[in-house]
């Protein structure tokens, strides 16, 4: 019996998962993510009849666990908590607990399919619009960002990150001086997903979205970084850029001065009230945090091996972090 069904024996009905069908011996699918910085197993489990996912596990590869889970599992509670009833457009936290050696989290499964680099290209506009109509319904007007939370997000990751790769001290003591107006302003805290691009983002039956996999998330980040990202993988896609050429050349049509992402970006932080001064310094800070978070990923302790320095160094996210600071921002 694999972990997550042995889980489920022992405390299905503790956690009510009768009424979604699992009675017995549930299906389990197990999805082994290739990419270099997965940290996770992730299961979908089924009734044992068929049908489709109704609950996703994950497990952590290593026994110590995995900071990712800790992260979903705290935003997806805290994103569920600013609405009563929650929402439906993103999974509701089961259970989050330790389960023989390592932690197992158990979240209701999203139906729908994929919203692949296919369905943008056939319909670009229109997922621009739903996916910004979703990021708008998830600012905290209440909870603005502050000097505490830029230093959290932003200037702890990338001191980390000189410590960890020495020769890049110049490029983060630019992106440093360039994120620098964020920890004055007034911005909207949101609940950041981290990672707003395929393969996390499905359409729903009846047309909406569902956004899954928040293993990068902050449960208080900063605006603009979801969607910069979401309008980043729209110009892969709508490009069909595959190569890290073809990539730069689309997100520089994009991002340039009347492209298309340029002004979605610009609209939605006028429709959020940030001032437009500050949308460079958040563009260098969405793609010098991720880069940053990446390396946290594949790292745990010790220098940073030349194999490991040479995948960042050939990684699009890395490439656009160096644009971003070239360009002084915006």
């Amino acid at each position: 019996m694999n972990t997550v069904q042995a889980f489920l024996a022992a405390h299905g009905e503790r956690l009510g998962v009768e009424r979604l069908g699992l009675e017995g011996m549930p299906s389990c699918l197990f999805v082994t993510p290739r990419f270099r910085a997965s940290a996770s197993v992730v299961v979908l489990v089924s009734p044992p009849k068929g049908g489709d996912p109704v609950l996703v596990a994950k497990i952590p590869r290593l026994a110590d666990g995995d900071a990712g889970m800790d992260r979903e599992a705290a935003s997806l509670r805290a994103a569920q908590e600013r609405r009563p009833g929650g929402y439906t457009s993103i999974p509701t936290v089961v259970a989050y607990e330790r389960f023989g050696d390592r932690p197992v989290l158990i979240e209701t499964a999203l139906a729908g399919r994929a919203l692949s680099p296919a369905v943008v290209r056939r319909r670009p506009q229109a997922m621009v619009d739903l996916v910004e109509r979703w990021l708008v319904e998830r600012v905290r007007d209440d909870a603005p960002v502050g000097p505490d939370d830029v230093h959290r997000l932003v200037t702890e990751p990338l001191h980390r990150f000189a410590l960890a790769l020495p020769g890049e001290a110049d490029l983060v003591e630019r992106s440093l001086a360039l994120v620098e107006p964020l920890a004055g302003a007034a911005l909207p805290s949101v609940v950041e997903h981290g990672d707003l691009s395929h393969p996390n983002l499905v359409l729903g039956p009846i047309g909406d979205l569902g956004v899954v996999d928040w293993e990068m998330a902050e449960a208080r980040g900063l605006p603009l970084h979801d969607l910069l990202f979401f309008l980043t993988f729209v110009a892969f896609a709508r490009a069909g850029a595959r190569t890290l050429g073809e990539q730069m050349a689309a997100f520089d049509d994009d991002f340039a001065a009347g492209g298309d992402a340029r002004r979605a970006v610009e609209d939605h932080a006028a429709r959020l009230g940030i001032d437009g001064a500050l949308i460079g310094p958040l563009f260098v800070a969405c793609w010098a945090r991720y880069t940053a978070a990446l390396l946290g990923r594949v790292r745990r302790e010790g220098p940073v091996g030349e194999g490991t320095a040479a995948w960042l160094a050939s990684n699009r996210w890395y490439a656009l972090w160096q644009r971003a600071v070239a360009r002084g921002g915006w």
